[in-house]
């Protein structure tokens, strides 16, 4: 992984941006193809940091949480879930590593990722009703995907803000919620509600359900 171009620590960000969206909206600019370059880079800069990288790598990982943190300012579109909770994870699992191994992310820059993660990411992965801005949330057990990445992107903004109500909520939607709950999302006899669709979808949706999982029992939650 360290030989993969993502993981110099000379990478050059492309962007930050103010809008980020996964289809064109005419009047917000920006792709999620932009944006997502970067954000698995956080996972294996940070990821390796503790004890394999330079200080360098740690440093430049900082600088692409601080350019987003201090520069987006929508997540848009008619899947802006998507864009919300799939990337939103990554970011804030990377943020989780680099803010409890690197002491030199200053107070002032967590709080600005903090306030991104709660003000841009949270209200779309978490929405199940129709806006202007993302006028067909999930809310039927045909997006499970929709759904179990909602669920996963909420426990991790939960753990990362040290806010334990998004946390139990992303759990109880994870219980509970129709459009992607244990229940609706896999059947009395084992099939995926993504199955007739492709494999891609049906292991996104698992994947999802699965790292939902993982963090809580990182939390010690086994319930």
């Amino acid at each position: 992984m360290s030989a993969n171009s993502l993981a110099s620590s000379s990478y050059t960000m492309r962007g930050p941006l103010r809008y980020v969206t996964r289809n064109s909206t005419g009047s917000s600019p920006g792709k999620t193809e932009r944006a997502v370059t970067p954000w698995p880079l956080f996972l294996m800069l940070s990821g390796q940091f503790p004890p394999a990288l330079s200080v360098s790598h740690a440093e430049r990982s900082l600088g692409i949480l601080n350019g987003w943190a201090s520069t987006l300012e929508l997540l848009n579109g008619t899947d802006a879930q998507l864009t919300a909770s799939l990337y939103g994870a990554q970011l804030v699992n990377a943020a989780e590593i680099m803010r409890y191994t690197y002491s030199a992310w200053e107070s002032a820059d967590i709080e600005a990722f903090e306030s991104m993660i709660r003000d841009i990411f949270y209200p779309p992965a978490s929405q199940t009703t129709a806006s202007s801005t993302q006028n067909h949330p999930c809310r039927n057990v045909s997006l499970a995907k929709w759904g179990t990445g909602g669920e996963k992107a909420i426990v991790g903004f939960g753990v990362f803000l040290n806010n334990a109500r998004m946390y139990k909520e992303g759990l109880d939607l994870y219980q509970n919620f129709a459009c992607a709950d244990l229940n609706n999302t896999i059947n009395e006899v084992g099939q995926n509600s993504e199955s007739g669709r492709d494999q891609a979808h049906t292991q996104l949706s698992l994947g999802n359900m699965a790292e939902t999982c993982q963090t809580a029992f990182n939390q010690g939650d086994d319930s």
